[in-house]
C-alpha cells in the first residue's frame, strides 16, 4: 500500500521514537530522542523510511569503536524490538539488571508477574529465536527433539547443581548486554 493510505509507523526504541508517515505527497520519517529530532529521511514508502531510520540509528549508535559482534547484535535488537511483547522487553531488562546478569526461568517469570516459568521459557525462547534469525549461530539443541534451545541466543545456560530443583541458570551474553545498553533499549 502506498500513498496517503499507507499506515503510519510509530515505534518506541528505548530512548528513541521513530515516526514514519505520508505527508504532503512524501513519505517522511523522523527519529526523536528526548523530544529532539535526531535524524530524518524520506523514501518510497513508510516501511522503507522506517528501515532507513533504524539503519541510521544503528550506525549512529555504533559509530564509536565497538566489536563487530556487538554491532551485529545492536542492529538485530533494533530490528526485533518493535516486534517484542511488553513482557519480553521486561524480561530482557530484568535479566540485564540482575546481579551478574544471572537469572533462572523462575526468576524471569517472577519479574514479569507470571505464576510459573513455562510461559517464560516460551516467551524468552521466542526472543532468542528472533535474535537467532537475525544472527545465525550454532546453539545447543534439546537431545530428544533436536530442536534448538533458543534462549542460548541470549544467554549461556547451565543447570545449577546445588539447587533443589536443579534449575537452569541463564547468564546474559556480554555482547547482548552491551548491545542493549549501547542501543538505549535498557538503561544502566
Amino acid at each position: 500500500m502506498t500513498g496517503n493510505f499507507e499506515k503510519e509507523i510509530i515505534e518506541e526504541l528505548g530512548r528513541y521514537k521513530l515516526v514514519a508517515r505520508y505527508q504532503n505527497g512524501i513519505h517522511r520519517g523522523v527519529l526523536w530522542r528526548d523530544g529532539m529530532k535526531i535524524l530524518d529521511t524520506e523514501g518510497e514508502s513508510n516501511a522503507q523510511v522506517a528501515q532507513k531510520l533504524r539503519a541510521d540509528l544503528c550506525a549512529l549508535l555504533i559509530s564509536e569503536k565497538v566489536p563487530a559482534e556487538v554491532a551485529k547484535v545492536v542492529d538485530a535488537m533494533l530490528h526485533i524490538w518493535p516486534n517484542l511483547e511488553e513482557n519480553q522487553k521486561q524480561m530482557l531488562q530484568a535479566h540485564f539488571h540482575a546481579p551478574e546478569r544471572k537469572m533462572t526461568a523462575r526468576q524471569l517469570a517472577s519479574a514479569v508477574g507470571y505464576k510459573d516459568f513455562s510461559a517464560t521459557n516460551l516467551k524468552y525462547g521466542n526472543v532468542g529465536k528472533q535474535l537467532l534469525q537475525e544472527i545465525p549461530r550454532d546453539i545447543p539443541k534439546y537431545p530428544n527433539t533436536d530442536e534448538p534451545i533458543y534462549t542460548f541466543a541470549i544467554a549461556d545456560g547451565a543447570r545449577e547443581s546445588g539447587a533443589p530443583t536443579e534449575e537452569w541458570v541463564w547468564v546474559m551474553r556480554p555482547e547482548v548486554a552491551q548491545a542493549l545498553l549501547i542501543s538505549g533499549l535498557v538503561k544502566a
